[in-house]
């Protein structure tokens, strides 16, 4: 099956092909079944006015054709970095799944909204917008979670969390306060789990996991969210 053709035609269909972000932050290879699916809520950075046609989403998801194992986290140059896989962002999420005993690579990794911004206050048209359009993109991910059916799935930051949790329904939440605060308000990793059915693809997941974090670019030092990242490795 051409899953890359499938997400494109439901991408058109958003009318936001064209827009500056990405779809598929690890290798095409992971976009098959699999026990877990990563996500957080959308592209950071600024657009890339070197490439404006290369960084849109529907030419980057068309790049996965190409560079089929190329993964973000490990081949992408961040920031103002020189070397892939080294911005300080990259190296956390990379601690974080070594943390979990998980191999990212292996991971369907992606984000909520697939519009690229600088931040959530600094999206086009600003946050209502972003969520009209996490609204809109929703029907591919329920397309790649009815390919991956996952087991658990793993939120980078309260964004991506609550989305899902308002999915779910969970009867019961689990949390885990992390030891310092940030910004004067004490952290927490978060666990629940419930049915996930997935309305345009006619999927019923079943039971599913959601292992939360706060967001990996809270903190620099990875050591912060060790505490909360070993709590959360148990309920898996």
């Amino acid at each position: 099956m051409d899953h890359i053709k499938n997400i494109t035609d439901l991408l058109v269909k958003t009318g936001l092909q064209r827009k500056s972000g990405n779809i598929i932050y690890s290798g095409y290879e992971t976009l098959q079944k699999g026990d877990y699916y990563f996500l957080g809520l959308n592209p950071g950075g600024h657009i890339d006015d070197r490439n404006p046609e290369e960084d849109q989403i529907i030419n980057k998801l068309e790049s996965k054709k190409q560079h089929s194992d190329e993964n973000e986290y490990f081949e992408g140059i961040w920031g103002n970095e020189t070397q892939p896989g080294v911005h300080r962002h990259q190296k956390n999420i990379q601690a974080f799944f070594e943390c979990l005993e998980i191999n990212l690579k292996e991971v369907l990794s992606t984000n909520l909204c697939f519009q690229r911004s600088p931040g959530k206050s600094q999206y086009p048209g600003g946050e209502n917008q972003l969520k009209k359009d996490i609204e809109k993109f929703w029907p591919l991910h329920e397309y790649m979670l009815s390919v991956v059916k996952p087991k658990v799935i793993i939120c980078n930051g309260a964004d991506a969390r609550e989305y899902f949790r308002a999915h779910l329904k969970p009867n019961k939440i689990d949390e885990k306060t992390l030891p310092e605060p940030w910004r004067g308000r004490m952290q927490k990793c978060t666990y629940f789990s419930g049915n996930l059915y997935l309305k345009s693809t006619l999927s019923n997941i079943g039971r599913v996991k959601v292992i939360a974090t706060p967001h990996l670019t809270n903190w620099t030092n990875f050591d912060y969210y060790k505490e909360g990242v070993k709590w959360l490795k148990n309920k898996i």
